[in-house]
């Protein structure tokens, strides 16, 4: 949830091909090219968790899961605090101490149970009165994680918060029962999801803040500054919105976590142009991850479509192929063509490059296990990239 980074909405196509739901659009919240996402997540700002430039953009970092997603409460109940959760000075409420244990570094904050206290008012109003309370008890207690640069859809203009809000409550009702699951999972699972991940990267050390809130509909997850520091960050709403009944937090925090690891493994060239093969690796290596630390998952879990399924299997060849001979293109539109559900092409399926990515680790990862994976570097890499797609290229149809 951005090189690797937040799906989004600028440009994307509604409900029905977005790519967090399984039907190949954006998952949420991405503005702007890959390009300048990577410098982010490649900033020692960034990987100390410390203030630093904020450049937008990106690839669809926060890869943002599926299944079941914890003990929901009933109907129309907002899903109680965890023991142990308390209200941090910032005003967002951390985890409970044993999931703060088990991810040393990074900070817990879960804005979720303001936003139950402001549903259990305000469900029954009309939308003016709705909007007020959201703003008194959502947005008061928790304003940097609305300001322009963390909801913005687009970098070049300013959120009108306004319509915004509007147009959240409009939809809401109908994610509310999914919201509760996942908002219980936050508090009941995080903490396994936090070990899970620990078990298979226990030298991940980051400093910065992991944030679950309501996003406004602008992404899953994503990379954003907030109060000056970098921040992953989980849209609550849109995660219901995109994923449905099939919502499940752990792929999601997996794969979103596991980039935030992976940049301060890769030790980028930060004044080098990205090529290509490097958000296919990014990209495909988080799903891998994902898909190893979550067995059960399904393709759409992962967010990979069943579009993206049908044409990768039947089309695997081609695509690598294609893919191949622009391996070290720079090229902004191309990447677009891959990695986001605004590409122009209509011959393969939105974010197709999720897909090779994942059929590349897939290969390497028969010699590596995944630490030794996100330890690959340049030269070696891209090496290690173009001799797999040269074996995927060279199946039989």
């Amino acid at each position: 949830m951005r090189f690797v980074g937040e799906r989004g909405n600028g440009g994307e196509r509604e409900r029905g091909s977005e790519r967090g739901s399984g039907n190949g659009g954006e998952r949420g919240g991405e503005i702007g090219g890959f390009w300048g996402d990577v410098a982010v997540r490649t900033s020692s700002a960034f990987r100390e968790g410390r203030r630093g430039t904020w450049a937008r953009g990106g690839a669809g970092l926060l890869v943002f899961w599926v299944g079941a997603c914890g003990n929901a409460s009933g109907p129309g109940k907002p899903p109680a605090a965890a023991p142990g959760v308390q209200q941090a000075p910032a005003a967002a409420v951390t985890a409970p101490d044993a999931a703060a244990k088990a991810a040393p570094g990074y900070r817990i904050e879960n804005a979720m149970p303001a936003f139950w206290d402001f549903w259990q008012q305000a469900k029954a109003e009309p939308p003016q009165k709705q909007a007020k309370l959201f703003r008194e008890l959502v947005i008061a207690k928790h304003p940097s994680f609305f300001g322009d640069n963390v909801i913005s859809r687009d970098p070049t203009k300013p959120v009108d918060l306004p319509a915004r809000i509007d147009a959240f409550l409009k939809e809401l009702p109908a994610h509310i029962p999914v919201m509760q699951r996942v908002s219980a999972s936050i508090t009941a699972d995080l903490g396994r999801y936090q070990q899970t991940f620990a078990a298979h990267f226990p030298d991940f050390k980051w400093n910065g803040r992991v944030i679950f809130s309501v996003s406004l509909d602008a992404f899953d997850g994503a990379i954003r500054n907030v109060d000056g520091q970098m921040a992953l960050m989980f849209g609550v709403d849109k995660i219901a919105k995109l994923y449905a009944d099939d919502a499940n937090l752990e792929p999601l925090f997996h794969h979103e976590l596991f980039h935030v690891y992976h940049f301060e493994k890769l030790a980028l060239d930060e004044s080098a142009a990205p090529k290509l093969y490097q958000p296919l690796w990014f990209e495909g290596l988080a799903v891998f991850v994902a898909k190893k630390l979550n067995p059960n998952a399904s393709a759409k879990q992962l967010t990979l479509s069943d579009e993206m399924m049908r044409f990768g299997m039947a089309k695997e060849a081609q695509l690598a192929r294609e893919f191949l001979a622009q391996l070290d293109s720079s090229d902004e539109v191309t990447y677009r063509d891959y990695f986001r559900g605004s590409g122009g092409r209509s011959d393969i399926p939105p974010r197709m490059g999720y897909y090779l990515g994942m059929r590349v680790a897939e290969r390497l990862g028969k010699v590596r296990d995944l630490k030794g994976l996100a330890e690959l570097k340049d030269p070696e890499l891209r090496t290690l990239v173009a001799k797999a797609l040269t074996e995927l290229s060279a199946q039989a149809p």
